[in-house]
């Protein structure tokens, strides 16, 4: 009884212990690619520190039993066991969920606890952008477990329109050519959906065009069309006689 004891208050010790690193871990003034690894690292050194813990309980309650080695490699089968779970766990939901989801870039998905665009598709987890632009990393085991709306990307798309100012000096369909590339080489523009461009202003010194795309979302719309006036303010001078 008091050997038990003593574990125990030992273990709501070493528990009190490991909250406080947690939290000095966590106000720890240092550059943010070592706060964030700090971060991420802490979880596994406290599932080593409880491991080693339990290790120790063994050896004293069993001393030079002969089943000692057999309790001890139990308790590493069941950590490891924890540990390729941890890791294991997000790949395999990712896996899965790309079976039965046709995922693609800039599609918008819902869950019970997310919403936004795919931006990027990863082995553990996926990013999403929120309307309000945060990104957040959700892992494939926390979708897996919740309904999932995936809107078609075809009805995600939304038309847009802007209006671009070139050179007098550009050929017009040389124009309309540089448009569309410098349009489709952004991240932001749907690149199976040919954007319409139209002259409707013309002058000695500089064209006007219409452009026409589709994009997922408003956000995106302004991105795509500050990148295209920049681009061709930036062409200027090339063609300066």
């Amino acid at each position: 009884m008091i050997i038990t004891l003593y574990y125990l208050v030992f273990a709501i010790a070493l528990f009190i212990m490991l909250r406080i690193a947690s939290r000095i871990a966590k106000r720890v003034t240092t550059s943010k690619r070592y706060h964030i690894a700090v971060l991420r690292g802490f979880p596994i050194v406290e599932l080593v520190v409880w491991a080693a813990y339990i290790l120790w309980i063994i050896n004293h309650a069993f001393g030079n039993s002969e089943y000692i080695t057999l309790a001890t490699a139990l308790v590493l089968i069941i950590f490891l066991l924890i540990i390729s779970w941890y890791f294991l766990r997000d790949f395999i939901a990712g896996i899965i969920l790309k079976t039965e989801f046709p995922f693609e870039i800039n599609q918008r998905i819902s869950t019970n606890r997310n919403d936004g665009s795919i931006k990027k598709l990863g082995y553990r987890s996926l990013e999403l952008e929120k309307d309000n632009g945060d990104i957040v990393k959700v892992p494939y085991s926390q979708i897996a477990s919740a309904s999932i709306h995936l809107q078609n990307m075809e009805d995600s798309l939304r038309g847009h329109e802007t209006l671009i100012k070139a050179s007098a000096k550009i050929p017009v369909q040389t124009a309309k050519e540089l448009i569309a590339k410098e349009l489709l080489l952004t991240p932001w523009a749907a690149i199976n959906q040919t954007p319409s461009i139209r002259v409707i202003e013309q002058s000695d010194e500089v064209n006007t065009y219409s452009v026409h795309f589709h994009s997922v979302s408003s956000k995106h719309a302004a991105s795509i069309s500050q990148h295209l006036k920049t681009a061709f303010d930036s062409k200027k001078d090339e063609y300066k006689s």
